[in-house]
């Protein structure tokens, strides 16, 4: 819908998709969608009252996609500062690293990696 043509304001079509979401999704499913709408109406209008009706930043931030997402930066991000300490990264330590996913253990294992004395130091850290 965010995308579709039509005549006239864009609230009412974005007030529309919002209430079919929240009406028709299942309830696991709604976040995403909700995030999804609001990356494609982002597309086409840059208004933050606009992108609100869709639930604002707070959806985005509550997205299982949002937040795979920004895991995986994060996971790239500590790959990069373990390389750039201490030279290549074993694939052990890429896949364990990918097993991470939740925000606040992946900034504190990047807080880790920047501190620590050597690999097997941070490795201690890493779960399993």
């Amino acid at each position: 819908m965010p995308l579709a043509r039509f005549q006239g304001p864009a609230a009412p079509i974005l007030e529309q998709c919002r209430q079919r979401i929240e009406e028709q999704s299942p309830p696991d499913e709604r976040a995403n969608l909700l995030a999804v709408s609001q990356v494609l109406a982002r597309l086409r209008y840059n208004d933050a009252k606009l992108l609100g009706i869709l639930g604002g930043t707070q959806v985005m931030i509550e997205s299982p996609l949002i937040q795979e997402i920004v895991a995986k930066s994060k996971q790239q991000a500590l790959r990069v500062v373990l390389q750039a300490r201490f030279g290549s990264v074993p694939a052990e330590v890429t896949e364990r690293l990918r097993a991470v996913d939740s925000e606040r253990k992946l900034e504190a294992l990047i807080k880790h990696a920047v501190r620590c004395a050597d690999l097997q130091a941070f490795l201690k850290r890493l779960p399993k």
